[in-house]
């Protein structure tokens, strides 16, 4: 058992409001103030949001641990002990956990990168987009104890000890942000879509769709301030994604650009899969998934640095059995 890992610190009163805690010598050294505070990513696995688990997060956690990061791998209630507002309300909870307690584990909640891959993306990007709409709500509101927040955002019940400002960045890989995208893709594939309409309240797909969020009447009545708001936003897709379809990411970018926001870009590498990055490319030796978190930690070339510094990640099988296994893998 490694020590550096706590598993299961409970953060809310729900069942699954568990997270745990991957920490590096550095977070050590400045719990016992020999150094200064980690910088902490906040990871949100992916699985369908029917079989996620935060142990899904174990490869990231470990090979951050290598860059001196510390990682708190938050977990939800999945479908169908929950829809997609309880498993929001589980990511807020989660989310707040980390800002109020990062700093007695190591951590500097002043460089805080937030990451999802496939279902924990399209989570954790609706979450940080209601969040930006009702803090520029608030803005606009002379009073914010008379309730001035809209009715839409109001039922949500946001966490108010975190807030998008003090979020670095955000990292999203191979979302699925446009669900009625998704629907098409997965009837195209005959698997079927009643998972999407039953997670969603009144089956409504758009209104749980992060990327149809900055189109509508709420996000235009605040002018430019909730744009403003936005985080900096990679999204990182495969193109060779069997289950979520490219598009999903890149118009996506192109809908927060068209919106306002000054610092999103979509990436979209040739030949990967759905779970290449974090599966098969990490088995392989490959680092897509720290190569794109630590520039937003550390800087550009602060975060070029120490990935070159880290110790090289080996192989855990033979090139042609991974081969094989993303051939047959269904995502």
């Amino acid at each position: 058992r490694d020590a550096r890992i706590k598993h299961g610190v409970r953060f809310g009163p729900n069942s699954r409001n568990y997270l745990d805690i991957y920490s590096p010598k550095e977070a050590t050294a400045a719990r016992e103030g020999r150094g200064e505070p980690a910088p902490v990513v906040i990871a949100i696995m992916g699985g369908a949001w029917i079989i996620g688990y935060r142990a899904w997060n174990a490869q990231l956690g470990l090979r951050l641990m290598d860059a001196g990061v510390i990682v708190f791998a938050v977990d939800y209630r999945n479908w169908p002990m929950a829809r997609v507002p309880d498993m929001l309300e589980d990511l807020d909870r989660g989310i707040s956990w980390v800002y109020e307690h990062a700093a007695e584990y190591g951590g500097d909640p002043k460089r805080v990168v937030i990451t999802g891959q496939s279902a924990g993306a399209h989570l954790s990007a609706l979450l940080l987009l209601r969040r930006c709409l009702e803090e520029a709500q608030e803005e606009m509101c002379q009073d914010v104890e008379r309730g001035c927040v809209s009715d839409t955002l109001a039922t949500q019940q946001l966490c108010r000890s975190w807030s998008v400002r003090d979020v670095r960045g955000y990292v999203g890989v191979s979302g699925p942000y446009d669900l009625k995208l998704l629907e098409e893709r997965l009837e195209s594939r005959y698997l079927g879509s009643h998972l999407l309409y039953s997670m969603c309240p009144s089956g409504d797909l758009e209104a749980a769709s992060p990327a149809s969020l900055v189109s509508t009447p709420e996000w235009k009545a605040t002018g430019t301030r909730a744009s403003q708001l936005v985080p900096p936003m990679l999204f990182f897709h495969g193109a060779a994604d069997k289950t979520v379809p490219p598009p999903c990411s890149t118009r996506f970018a192109e809908a927060l650009t068209a919106a306002g926001v000054s610092s999103v870009r979509a990436d979209v590498r040739p030949h990967l899969g759905h779970a290449e990055v974090i599966i098969e490319g990490p088995m392989r030796g490959e680092d897509h998934q720290v190569q794109l978190l630590l520039p937003y930690l550390l800087g550009e070339e602060s975060g070029e640095e120490r990935f070159r510094a880290m110790p090289p990640l080996s192989p855990m099988f033979p090139r042609w059995i991974i081969a094989l296994a993303s051939r047959i893998m269904p995502f």
